[in-house]
Formats: structure tokens, sequence, C-alpha cells
């Protein structure tokens, strides 16, 4: 049985993960080559993760969690600025921590 990492521990995975992502995906993915801007999605992120009782989070989700930011910013064909990539995360981590429902926007 696999337990999640600590709210702090997945923060620093998602920072690295962010990091990687920027160097290899591609110039659409530069944004997240800004260390600020890693350093807030994670936050956001980890906030949302730690809303969640160990026995309830699925650690397949929250690796997707990281990974939505590149993909948010791979399948756009307009630029996508900090703030509006932020929103797009928070939204998401949101809703697949519990806190609000797809419908009840």
């Amino acid at each position: 049985h696999l337990a999640p990492p600590s709210a702090a521990d997945y923060e620093a995975w998602a920072i690295r993960f962010l990091t990687e992502a920027s160097s290899h995906l591609g110039p659409k993915v530069d944004l997240l080559s800004d260390p600020d801007l890693c350093a807030q999605i994670a936050a956001v992120l980890r906030e949302r993760f730690e809303q969640i009782p160990d026995t309830e989070k699925l650690l397949r989700n929250w690796t997707k969690m990281a990974g939505l930011p590149a993909a948010v910013l791979l399948s756009q064909s307009a630029a996508v600025g900090h703030n509006e990539l932020l929103a797009i995360i928070d939204d998401a981590a949101k809703q697949i921590s519990g806190e609000v429902m797809p419908w009840d926007e």
C-alpha cells in the first residue's frame, strides 16, 4: 500500500516536475521556465492536496494535476498568461479535490 506524500513533498515534487517540463516540452511551455510561476502553481496544488484526507487521495489524479499546466499551454493556440493559467489550475484543483463540482459553476 502506497502512502501519499506529505503536502510539502508533493509541492516540492510539483515544482521539480514543472521545471523539467519547461525544459523538455518546447517553446509553448516557456511560461513554466519562470520559477515564481512554478512555485505559485505548486502552492495552489498543495493547498487543495492537503484539504483531502490521506485515505481519499488518488495519487494518479494529483500526478495528472501537476501535468495540467503544461497540457494547457500546449493545447492553446493563443498565449496564456500567468494569471489565466493559475486560475485554470486552481479551478481544476478545486474540482479534483471535491471542493466544487463542475456542475456547480
